[in-house]
């Protein structure tokens, strides 16, 4: 039998001639060789190997940190529902961990940062301290994607905004201490996450007609599609899944005083227990007048149970579609918009007494906490593309904002809201006329849909003018 021994590579791979003239490494056949170097090396470098001339292979990691305060030793209120059981009472414990879930991906010298956290919204202050805790890092800030899942049973962001001061109403207030143990924590996990990088592939699908979602103002129109993101090592182990749909995680109400990611943080720990190695990521679609749809029955633990075991199994298929590549192209970038001057809807000022607040110390605090410029976030992961809103968007906003994407080339686009800021709701005009909730809980008057539309539409001419493709 012919033994082959594989010598000391000369160069890359070692490669020699041998005696019939045929390429041969270390005196042994090509496909010898090619085996004995895969044995040697090992996947990773197969992945090296099997990326496009020019192109950099994708490196990935990931990490979870959590982002639960001790009620104890830091007492807080649960944001999510202005009710007086949340309005006079602190969280009285953890029925489940809320977390910072962080992906990083590197391919070249491009790298970005996804981080899902179990928070009703985050404040676009917070973002700024991450960014300022990651300058050393290699990840700018236009490529940080934090984006909250919306939980209603977490910390109440008001906490963490510093542009809640100087009035007397019910509300929660500031604390400089919390915000900057939230922005600590959640550097944490994105430098944790760039620490662990290795070789990856990635991929990604989406489903349609998931049926787990409705409007909950009675309207047809939902965004029922799952948009998945699969990322896989050297040896095809799990390293991270990413599942973007579209509804609220409210099954725990008003009369919840414990810490809870609801069922967008059961769904995460579902998928984690079933791709042992992985971490979850759940980024919320355009929520906006989307309820959960699928579990009607029971306690608010079981509804949570059933339904999230529903979502992970069409997350699951999702994610066994994606085809894997060793290359996909990474960008990141945001694009800046006007949103106008904040303008307080009517039927929120008149409401405001619930808040024990005036109408004009109502008008001053939303002046006081919505800022003068935002930005739309984007993140490219080869055909798949995330588009972040600093708000809620509607479906309405959300599946506009999908369309464009897909008219400019874009074969898998995901909008993802509450991403790096919070606007309130982002609605069209005729749901801001109509003045139901979502309407009332819109602080930039008639036109912000259009606007955050505006800002995508120009966000995406960036990048694919005279190209067709992102």
């Amino acid at each position: 039998m012919l033994r082959c021994r594989i010598p000391r590579p000369r160069g890359a791979l070692g490669v020699t001639s041998i005696g019939d003239g045929q390429a041969g490494i270390g005196g042994c056949s090509v496909a010898q060789g090619l085996s004995r170097i895969i044995a040697q090396l090992g996947a990773a470098a197969v992945l090296a190997l099997a990326a496009a001339p020019g192109a950099a292979q994708l490196r990935a990691g990931t990490a979870r940190v959590s982002i639960t305060p001790d009620p104890r030793a830091m007492p807080h209120r649960l944001g999510g529902y202005v009710s007086p059981v949340r309005l006079n009472n602190d969280a009285t414990g953890v029925h489940d961990t809320c977390f910072a879930r962080a992906l990083v991906l590197e391919n070249g010298s491009a790298r970005a940062a996804l981080v899902s956290l179990d928070l009703c919204f985050l404040p676009a202050a917070v973002k700024e301290a991450v960014a300022a805790h990651l300058r050393d890092t290699g990840i700018p800030p236009a490529a940080l994607f934090l984006s909250a899942t919306h939980t209603h049973s977490a910390l109440d962001p008001l906490h963490l905004h510093p542009g809640n001061t100087g009035h007397q109403t019910a509300l929660p207030r500031y604390d400089a201490k919390l915000s900057e143990w939230m922005a600590e924590r959640i550097a944490q996990a994105v430098r944790d996450a760039a620490g662990r990088m290795v070789p990856a592939r990635a991929g990604s699908a989406q489903r349609g007609r998931v049926g787990l979602n409705r409007n909950r103002r009675g309207e047809q129109l939902t965004d029922d599609e799952l948009t998945a993101l699969k990322v896989v090592d050297a040896q095809d182990r799990p390293v991270a899944a990413v599942v973007c749909y579209a509804a609220h995680p409210v099954y725990y109400g008003a009369e919840m005083l414990e810490v809870s990611g609801d069922w967008s943080g059961s769904l995460a720990r579902k998928l984690e227990a079933e791709m042992p190695g992985a971490t979850v990521l759940f980024l919320n679609g355009a929520e906006g007048d989307a309820s959960p749809d699928g579990a009607d029955e029971g306690t608010p633990a079981e509804r949570i149970d059933v339904y999230s075991a529903k979502l992970a199994a069409a997350a699951r298929k999702a994610l066994d579609a994606a085809a894997l590549v060793p290359d996909p192209r990474l960008e990141a970038w945001t694009q800046d918009a006007e949103p106008g001057d904040p303008t307080p809807h009517p039927l929120f000022l008149l409401a405001s007494v619930a808040l024990r607040a005036t109408p004009d110390q109502a008008r001053a605090l939303v002046r006081r906490m919505m800022p003068q410029r935002i930005e739309a976030t984007f993140v490219r992961i080869g055909d798949l593309l995330l588009m972040g809103l600093p708000g809620e968007p509607t479906a309405a906003v959300g599946l506009e904002a999908k369309r464009l994407a897909r008219e400019r080339g874009v074969r898998t686009p995901a909008v993802v809201a509450l991403t790096n800021g919070w606007l309130g709701y982002l609605v069209t005009e005729a749901q801001y006329r109509a003045g139901e909730y979502e309407a009332t809980m819109s602080f930039y008057g008639p036109e912000i849909g259009a606007r955050m539309l505006d800002a995508v539409r120009r966000g995406l001419e960036r990048r694919t003018a005279g190209t067709g493709r992102p």
